[in-house]
């Protein structure tokens, strides 16, 4: 999909961690972001408003929509995945086993996508790095 609309897909990865300025770059420049309930989720700070995001949430009584409301504060578009099935002996949201991924995902997403606005500041289609310095305030 994400060829599909120009776009690169990028990972973040915690361990090691990475530098500030290059996490910030990267939920800046994202359109989409896809990621388990957690701190990680954290950094949708630094994305622009309008950003997708796609939260695979903690199963109940774990359920925390934090992200969910910060989402709406940071004018994003947030969206949950339901998960199921912690593993025997974990905690909360640890080690989640399954998450169902609704049949109409794919099609959600490509309607937001195509809805999304284009181009980003500080997003170059073919992945190219951009400087922080292009970040503009509010």
């Amino acid at each position: 999909m994400a060829r599909e609309f120009g776009l690169v897909l990028s990972v973040f990865r915690d361990r090691p961690l990475p530098p500030t300025r290059h996490t910030m770059l990267l939920f800046h420049s994202a359109v989409l972001v896809v990621g388990a309930h957690g701190a990680g989720l954290s950094n949708l700070v630094f994305s622009q408003p309008d950003t997708i995001a796609v939260e695979v949430a903690c199963p109940p009584p774990a359920t925390n929509l934090c992200f969910q409301a910060l989402a709406y504060v940071l004018g994003h578009r947030w969206h949950g995945l339901g998960s199921r099935g912690a593993l025997k002996g974990a905690s909360r949201c640890q080690a989640v086993k399954t998450v169902r991924v609704p049949s109409h995902l794919n099609t959600t997403l490509r309607q937001l996508l195509r809805h999304a606005n284009w181009p980003r500041n500080g997003f170059k289609q073919n992945g190219a790095s951009v400087g922080l310095k292009k970040l503009r305030r509010h």
